[in-house]
């Protein structure tokens, strides 16, 4: 299996790649990106093999034609993208539209250009047009533009709020996780590693020839994001979502 995934130096991302670099179902990861993390120099031979790290200055390339990504990324059948980005408000609303709605889209376009069957797009809870923050606003039209997309696998992820960041800590989720730690039914939380878990276990799953999956476009919530990691960590050996790392 070959996968891109798109936001592999965020807080999610770096921690989606360990899992794909485990699984030996993968054979290729396309990290389209603007700096190598020094967490990837240490990693094993076999690991950096099926890294292909790709500098680039932006992601405005996401939109090219189908010829222009081509010559990125090679003709060899991609099965999945994952798209892990997030900005800030703070970065201004032309940024926080680009990043997060303007590349979104530019994945879902990837999938019907190069065929690539599985889209997962990482959201956020409460995402919401009528939003009074401009964030859950952008994330809501991100969907419904990829929703409205061809694509035969969607899966939209909708975490509560990320804790344990690796990369940065932000002020919002810091405040609602120390200020807010009684009332988590109100402000759902998630650890980072389990949002990544959740998005590789999810993705393996597509490619066990003896399931037939029907073409579908479906939303998960922190519950069901949380509920795909207790599944594996309970090792049933009955349970789809019990994926092993090789």
């Amino acid at each position: 299996m070959n996968t891109i995934v798109v936001g592999g130096t965020g807080a999610v991302g770096r921690k989606l790649i360990e899992f794909l670099c485990k699984d030996s179902k993968y054979s290729k990861i396309y990290i389209p990106c603007r700096r190598e993390l020094e967490e990837w120099a240490n990693y094993s031979e076999e690991y950096k093999k099926k890294m292909i790290i790709m500098k680039v200055d932006n992601l405005d390339f996401l939109g090219g034609t189908k010829e222009q990504l081509q010559e990125k990324f090679g003709t060899e059948k991609i099965d999945s993208i994952f798209n892990c980005l997030g900005s800030r408000t703070s970065k201004g609303k032309e940024e926080l539209t680009k990043i997060d709605k303007t590349y979104a889209i530019y994945c879902a376009e990837m999938c019907e250009k190069l065929d690539i069957p599985h889209y997962s797009l990482v959201s956020s809870r409460g995402a919401d047009k009528t939003s009074c923050f401009s964030y859950l606003q952008v994330k809501a039209e991100a969907e419904e533009e990829v929703k409205a997309r061809n694509i035969d696998f969607l899966d939209i992820f909708e975490p509560g709020f990320l804790k344990n960041r690796s990369n940065d800590c932000r002020c919002m989720e810091w405040c609602v996780q120390y200020m807010c730690c009684c009332c988590e039914c109100c402000y759902p939380f998630i650890e980072c590693s389990d949002v990544a878990k959740a998005l590789w276990l999810n993705d393996a799953k597509y490619y066990d020839k003896s399931v037939i999956f029907d073409h579908y476009k479906k939303v998960l919530d922190n519950d069901n994001i949380k509920k795909i990691v207790k599944n594996y960590d309970k090792k049933n050996p009955n349970n789809y979502d019990d994926v092993p790392i090789k």
